[in-house]
């Protein structure tokens, strides 16, 4: 008896249907792992080697957390290159001397009391802002808080506090002002996020959560921005360590400080600044984060582990806190 087996004719439609659809994703395959060569080549070409810094001059850019750390080196930086800047700071003292000093070398700066976690306190000052000097072309999302403690020994307010400014904020913040962007085909959303935001590490749990969230928000955005072919663009920069306030409650390690130094705000604002003009999506500094955060994708949970306890790439309270007992979240 033969057994062999006999495709009806009946069938034939479905599997010239099937095999042709087979043919064609490997095509597609290949069509899309030649166009990520040639994105590869292309984003060296255009960001590294002929890429040239665009100018800032006759911009309007507003910068949050204005009044100390990066975000005030920031708006020194910016300053320079002939842009209107706008600084939000909940601090007005230190925010109005950045404001002087920006004028003092010929500068325009215009300085705004106001907590970008309460959203109808940014609401408000959106509104003043657009009055008094315009609509902002680029934004910089640069506030935020670090509490330095075991996840244990972390309070709750100290977590809706990160929370309400290192995320929240960028979501009041960017609501006010991308619409005016979009509308005008026009405009730049910067957001300084943390390398802890790709790199986790023990002691800033919570803080690492909300530069994670950050780090979802802009990939998203972006996304959403890319599908209405619009010009408006988006970077977020991932400091690592940097001797700011925020780090004096903290005691930081490396094990190779020539690698993963601690830089001061002045380096990494000059980094961030530079990779905005040259519409730069990621800045890392110092650009090893990106090599490891990738590499950490790619191997094991327990190598990823046995890597950073070789790198020594972690933070330690400056005391360690008293034991806390938890039961049902309550201290």
């Amino acid at each position: 008896m033969n057994t062999t087996s006999v495709i009806p004719r009946s069938q034939y439609p479905s599997v010239v249907s099937m095999m042709t659809k087979t043919v064609l994703d490997i095509a597609d395959f290949f069509r899309l792992f030649a166009f990520h060569l040639y994105l590869y080549l292309d984003y060296i070409c255009r960001k590294v080697i002929f890429a040239k810094p665009k100018s800032l001059d006759g911009e309007i850019i507003l910068v949050t957390g204005s009044g100390r750390g990066i975000g005030r080196f920031i708006s020194l930086e910016l300053a320079t290159t002939g842009a209107t800047v706008i600084l939000w700071s909940k601090s007005p003292g230190p925010n109005e001397e950045v404001a002087k000093e920006i004028r003092k070398q010929g500068g325009k700066a215009f300085a705004y009391s106001v907590d970008v976690s309460n959203r109808l306190a940014v609401a408000t000052t959106a509104e003043l802002v657009r009055r008094e000097v315009g609509d902002p072309t680029i934004v910089v999302n640069n506030a935020g808080l670090m509490n330095i403690s075991s996840f244990i020994n972390q309070s709750d307010k100290e977590i809706e506090n990160m929370f309400n400014v290192n995320v929240l904020s960028n979501f009041w913040v960017i609501k006010e002002f991308l619409p005016a962007m979009l509308a005008k085909n026009h405009g730049h959303l910067v957001s300084v996020c943390s390398a802890s935001g790709i790199l986790p590490t023990r002691n800033i749990a919570a803080y690492s959560a909300t530069k994670h969230a950050v780090h979802g928000l802009h990939d998203a955005l972006r996304d959403e921005i890319r599908i209405l072919k619009s010009n408006v663009k988006i970077t977020v920069a991932y400091p690592f360590y940097c001797s700011t306030e925020m780090l004096s409650d903290g005691i930081p390690h490396t094990r190779f400080p020539m690698l993963f130094p601690i830089d001061p705000p002045e380096v990494v604002a000059k980094n961030i600044v530079y990779g905005v003009r040259k519409d730069v999506e990621y800045i890392y500094t110092p650009r090893l984060v990106g090599w490891l955060a990738m590499f950490s994708w790619l191997v094991p949970p327990r190598a990823v582990e046995a890597y950073a306890d070789f790198l020594k790439l972690n933070i330690d309270p400056v005391a360690p806190p008293p034991t806390t007992t938890m039961i049902n979240g309550i201290h």
